[in-house]
């Protein structure tokens, strides 16, 4: 009678795991991870949604998924996945600049300079108080400031907050980071105050960086 039973319950088992998803979180992150890299960013977040579903504190997953929503132009989809990462980790510096960045691209510059200012660690442009600065170990979700700097530096020129643009401009500058467009900024900042002679220095170090722009620039505001 024992065997008899054995026999019957062993296909039930076996059923039962045949339903079961024993795949863990990181399978499907790391799977997806691959689809991103081919350009297959709906494929992608399939697998994120399961690595998700498997785990709903998994910070990278929901990072990678909002990464793919950015790429799929879904950018209030990307801000709702970094806003789950803020919940687990408020000073996650890779969903703030990432949540700066939609913000950016929906035209709201001023809630994207929010964002990249506390992914910097600076939240005087968020209060109007004393910047401080954000001081711990790296991370796996850090991202080098200049990145921050610059793109913080674009939505303030795009508000005409040319002073505060050209500091975080010169800041990326000082770091290295995409000299010939910082140069090509810290131009048109000064072409913005009327000053027509720095401007043109600025632009003939966008060229010399091998800025294409800063010839166009060049030539219609430095004859």
């Amino acid at each position: 009678m024992k065997a008899l039973n054995y026999l019957i319950v062993l296909p039930a088992l076996l059923v039962l795991f045949a339903g079961c998803d024993l795949k863990p979180a990181r399978h499907y992150l790391r799977e997806a991870e691959k689809l991103s890299a081919q350009g297959k960013y709906r494929e992608s977040n399939l697998l994120l949604d399961k690595a998700i579903a498997k785990d709903g504190q998994n910070i990278a997953a929901y990072i990678h998924r909002g990464a793919n929503k950015s790429e799929l132009k879904d950018h209030r989809g990307a801000i709702a996945d970094f806003q789950k990462v803020l919940a687990l980790d408020t000073s996650n510096m890779m969903a703030l600049f990432n949540s700066g960045n939609s913000y950016k691209q929906l035209g709201d510059y001023k809630t994207a300079i929010k964002y990249y200012s506390r992914a910097l660690g600076d939240y005087s442009d968020v209060t109007g108080e004393t910047a401080s600065v954000r001081i711990k170990m790296a991370g796996e979700f850090d991202i080098e400031g200049s990145q921050v700097y610059f793109e913080r530096g674009d939505a303030h020129y795009r508000l005409g907050h040319f002073r505060q643009a050209y500091i975080d401009m010169h800041a990326a500058l000082e770091r290295n980071y995409r000299v010939a467009d910082c140069y090509l900024y810290i131009g048109y900042i000064f072409l913005e105050s009327g000053q027509t002679a720095s401007a043109c220095k600025n632009f003939q170090q966008s060229r010399h960086f091998g800025g294409q722009e800063a010839a166009e620039a060049l030539q219609e505001y430095c004859k």
